[in-house]
């Protein structure tokens, strides 16, 4: 289901169906199962907390399943794939810093290919693991710093964040040097 079609349906279900309040202050709308002899979320519907967060979605035995839209006021907005309450699958998570993240997640966590936006600084796109680059990626600095130029694009192999291996690093003027590292210190 698409997040224009879950929209729509959602608009026509928080018009009908029952609100239910939960112990941590959560109030929730939409479809509903029989769990003993309690109402759960199942299917579309819409949470909000007392403090400002929401979610908006799909929903599987009370848990966040399927696709949906979580957003942490003052902190983050997640749209994407949900599976038992985790980030899982591909989504885009925006931060109030600026900071965007779209791609592949594994239980709430960067994991697989995607594409790193930090503003005003760099733009990591590749693989990731446990919410750091790892594996085949590429870097391009948006900035100038210390040993960078702006404009800079750096190529090959990540392990835990640091560059692990053969690099080759493309220079603005049309320069291109080979390098080698291990685990972020240059070897060669």
């Amino acid at each position: 289901m698409k997040k224009i079609e879950i929209d729509k349906k959602l608009k026509k279900i928080l018009k009908t169906r029952t609100l239910i309040k939960f112990p941590d202050g959560c109030k929730y709308t939409g479809m509903t199962k029989k769990k003993g002899d309690k109402l759960i979320p199942h299917g579309l519907g819409f949470g909000m907390w007392p403090n400002g967060h929401s979610y908006k979605g799909q929903y599987k035995n009370g848990q966040f399943d399927g696709w949906g839209n979580y957003i942490s006021l003052g902190n983050y907005e997640y749209s994407g794939l949900w599976k038992k309450n985790y980030m899982n699958g591909y989504g885009e998570i925006k931060h109030s810093n600026g900071q965007v993240y779209k791609g592949e997640f594994k239980k709430s966590s960067m994991h697989g290919k995607g594409i790193l936006t930090v503003p005003g600084t760099y733009i990591h796109k590749g693989s990731f693991k446990n919410n750091t680059s790892n594996g085949r990626g590429k870097t391009t600095f948006l900035k100038k710093f210390e040993h960078h130029e702006k404009g800079e694009v750096r190529e090959g192999n990540f392990k835990d964040g640091r560059w692990h291996g053969n690099f080759k690093i493309f220079f603005p003027d049309g320069e291109v040097l080979k390098a080698k590292y291990n685990m972020g210190e240059y070897v060669k």
